[in-house]
């Protein structure tokens, strides 16, 4: 899926400014909405690939004149309505309340044993494991060359676009992992093999890259890589 969430930007939008001296939060608000999605994304309302789809489905104009948090919040808001938790109609009258400095009564209580605390706090440090044992035989070994499928996926997917049609080196196996393009999508978990592939930055920018530059790794999924063969690129779609 193309759009100005990329993490190499897209043209037309501008170069992807870095702050590095950022802080976190910015505001009380985005501590609120950080802490409301994550609480929701542990309780199961959705997958953390959903987040991100959810994200992505917001345009670029919205995108870009948005705030990270925003983001989140905007994410959640439409996850909460898509899976029927709450309908637009009370989204809409609960942001209206909130702008207008009222305050709507919960809909009901959960109780506050510090389970989902620990289970909040577990999450943030350590992420939620994504391997899955499949027993299915890696396509790809470490050393082998490889080449990025070059076409653009309609869907969610973790293929940044500067890296698309570009050779690589596989430098890692990290077993089969949960497919993010399908869990994204209600389409199950699907796991794949995963590898770390090391691009040199002028295979993947040419000219434009620094001097330097070095390289780049990307944790990448088999059906994301094509066999490289000797006499040149096989551009069939490991998919197939």
């Amino acid at each position: 899926m193309n759009g100005a969430h990329d993490v190499g930007g897209v043209l037309g939008f501008g170069p992807v400014v870095s702050e590095p001296d950022e802080p976190v939060f910015s505001a009380d608000w985005e501590r609120q909405a950080f802490a409301i999605a994550i609480a929701s994304l542990c309780q199961g309302v959705a997958a953390a690939d959903e987040n991100r789809n959810a994200i992505e489905r917001m345009g670029n104009v919205a995108y870009l004149s948005t705030s990270y948090y925003e983001h989140w919040l905007v994410a959640m808001e439409k996850l909460l309505v898509q899976k029927g938790i709450i309908d637009e109609q009370e989204r809409v009258e609960r942001v209206r309340a909130f702008l207008s400095g009222r305050s709507l009564p919960s809909r009901e209580s959960v109780p506050d044993d510090g389970e989902l605390a620990r289970t909040v706090r577990d999450a943030i440090a350590t992420g939620g494991p994504s391997v899955r044992e499949t027993g299915a035989t890696p396509k790809f070994a470490i050393g082998d060359e490889v080449v990025t499928t070059p076409w653009i996926s309609r869907t969610h997917t973790r293929l940044p676009g500067y890296a698309r049609g570009k050779r690589g080196t596989i430098i890692a196996y990290h077993g089969s992992h949960v497919l993010p393009d399908s869990r994204a999508h209600l389409r199950g978990e699907n796991p794949e093999p995963l590898y770390t592939v090391r691009f040199d930055a002028h295979d993947l920018w040419g000219d434009e890259a620094e001097a330097q530059a070095g390289c780049v790794h990307l944790d990448l999924w088999e059906s994301y890589l094509i066999e490289r063969t000797s006499d040149g690129e096989n551009m069939e779609n490991s998919r197939s």
